[in-house]
């Protein structure tokens, strides 16, 4: 019973909690805390959702790795950064004439991570 609460104490445990984070912040950087619902920022293991029913412009300010995005309503990325997504892409976002995702920068959806695109191809617009 001594060795394995001493192999417990350690060897810590690896946890990676899924957190759904909403874009709150209008327009502004992706990276900021204070623009996310819960406070904090996306990360790898997270799902980001830019949904809301005004225009919200979330910018990327650099490479950017997370697990789920859903876009929504008037929701924009925008940014001369790449951001990479694992797990899930939902796009239900934008309209006809108006872009979604602005900028140089690139999504890509990595291996075994699943799109789908919602509401007809006028959605999903691309400079």
């Amino acid at each position: 019973m001594r060795a394995f609460l001493v192999l417990a104490l350690l060897l810590p445990l690896a946890t990676s909690a899924q957190t759904r984070y909403e874009w709150v912040g209008g327009n502004g950087n992706w990276t900021e805390a204070a623009n996310w619902s819960p406070m904090g920022v996306p990360a790898e293991a997270d799902t980001a959702v830019v949904a809301n029913g005004s225009i919200r412009i979330a910018s990327l300010t650099q490479n950017t790795i997370i697990a789920g995005l859903e876009m929504g309503g008037l929701g924009v990325i925008a940014g001369n950064f790449d951001l990479t997504i694992t797990d899930h892409l939902l796009w239900a976002g934008g309209g006809a004439g108006f872009e979604t995702f602005r900028g140089t920068g690139t999504i890509t959806l990595a291996s075994g991570a699943t799109g789908h695109l919602a509401e007809g191809t006028s959605r999903f617009q691309m400079t």
